[in-house]
């Protein structure tokens, strides 16, 4: 059995993330992350009571990096229960289009987007359909009929 984990910076760890995955590799098959400055569902990435980690952005993209190089697939996070005004924006579109081509760009690939929102599943589907898009358990969609 492998398992997907949820990606997650600390800067008191004295592994770093791509570390902790290796040490649990034939267990770890997926790593599901949120984007640095994106709503998500999850705590916020880089930022901790009101202090910015300016560095963590390119720990991030380097740390993917590391775990794609390791055969790890990666699942992408838009995942926040709202996105207030641009829910059906053009600006939520292409802020979409942006961080998936940058991820396509800068680590050669991604496995698949997880979102709560019906735009970015429509979004996803029309400019990435080599990329899985998986409804997030945010959405709490109990059956398969749902």
């Amino acid at each position: 059995m492998t398992f997907a984990v949820g990606y997650q910076q600390n800067d008191d760890a004295q592994e770093s993330f791509p570390d902790l995955v290796r040490d649990h590799f034939d267990c770890v098959s997926e790593v599901y992350f949120p984007w640095a400055d994106m709503p998500s569902g999850r705590a916020a990435l880089t930022s901790r009571r009101g202090y910015v980690d300016w560095s963590g952005q390119a720990r991030l993209e380097d740390e993917l990096a590391e775990l794609r190089q390791m055969g790890v697939k990666l699942d992408l996070l838009f995942n926040a229960n709202c996105y207030g005004g641009r829910a059906v924006s053009q600006h939520l579109q292409n802020r979409v289009i942006s961080v998936v081509e940058h991820i396509l760009d800068t680590l050669g690939g991604l496995e698949a987007v997880t979102t709560t929102s019906p735009t970015v599943a429509h979004v996803m589907k029309k400019s990435f359909p080599e990329i899985e898009v998986r409804a997030s358990v945010n959405m709490r969609i109990g059956t398969v009929q749902g």
